[in-house]
């Protein structure tokens, strides 16, 4: 994110793991040198942010928190590099994930998360945010939406939503779907697990829609960790465990541009 002084990168998570300095609680730019707070951090107790977007030239910011730089929130601010703002009106779930997405009418914000209803289910929402408040897509998961990608798997551009939910108010859906603008619809194939992280990266051969989690492709052979979609089907990554990786990104150490993985493990895969 450029806050006006050049491009940085930010660091999120539990409101405790960057509490050397208060200020910094949650959220903090690296300088080159050091972590530098973002205004009084998140100033709420027992807080997490898990998910960070750059939009319109402000960083929106969303997690478990109910206060930023003393300003009460409902796990959604925005930081324009001076100053925070609510950035929650209208939202009515905890976000877990936030990507930008063109869907044909520009470019627009979006928050996937989930929340506890009445008689203690847990729901899961995608909401799109018009610049002022956020406008539910009316998925009503039945269980937590964690990561939502922009990809074009070659049918248009499509908001695909992965995550904990595998049906919606009561039909089978499997664990991601993909909002095509007007409304949300299933993939051909279904990845047989949860999804845990969604990444769209390219080594060089064009975009591809890389999904994480626990995946029994065959119930004779152990779990994947991580599969690839072309448009038709979900491939698994052989050998792609033990652990289900948290991130993943493009990074060539001079034999050219792979995946590399990080996350819970130890040891990851036969082929490194």
């Amino acid at each position: 994110y450029d806050d006006g002084s050049g491009p940085a990168v930010y660091v999120a998570g539990d409101s405790s793991g960057l509490n050397t300095n208060p200020a910094r609680r949650g959220v903090a730019k690296w300088n080159g040198e050091s972590l530098e707070p973002l205004g009084e951090g998140i100033t709420s107790s027992g807080s997490g942010v898990l998910a960070l977007q750059e939009f319109n030239g402000e960083l929106f910011v969303g997690g478990y928190f109910s206060s930023v730089d003393n300003l009460a929130t409902d796990g959604l601010a925005r930081w324009n590099g001076k100053d925070w703002a609510d950035a929650s009106s209208g939202l009515d779930f905890t976000p877990w994930a936030l990507c930008v997405h063109d869907d044909g009418s520009g470019s627009a914000l979006y928050a996937a998360g989930r929340e506890g209803n009445n008689q203690g289910n847990l729901v899961g929402h995608v909401a799109r945010w018009d610049g002022e408040q956020w406008i539910d897509l009316n998925l009503n998961a039945n269980n937590a939406v964690v990561e939502l990608v922009s990809f074009d798997d070659g049918t248009g551009p499509a908001l695909y939503a992965g995550g904990w939910f595998a049906e919606v108010e009561g039909v089978p859906t499997g664990h991601i779907l993909r909002w095509n603008g007007a409304v949300w619809e299933p993939l051909p194939v279904d990845l047989p697990g949860r999804v845990k992280r969604l990444h769209v990266l390219d080594t060089g051969n064009g975009p591809t829609l890389y999904a994480t989690g626990e995946f029994s492709f065959d119930p004779d052979q152990e779990e994947e960790y991580v599969a690839t979609w072309d448009g038709l089907q979900w491939h698994p990554i052989p050998n792609s465990g033990p652990g289900v990786p948290t991130a993943l990104v493009v990074y060539d150490r001079g034999d050219g541009p792979r995946v590399t993985a990080s996350g819970l493990f130890q040891i990851w895969g036969e082929n490194g």
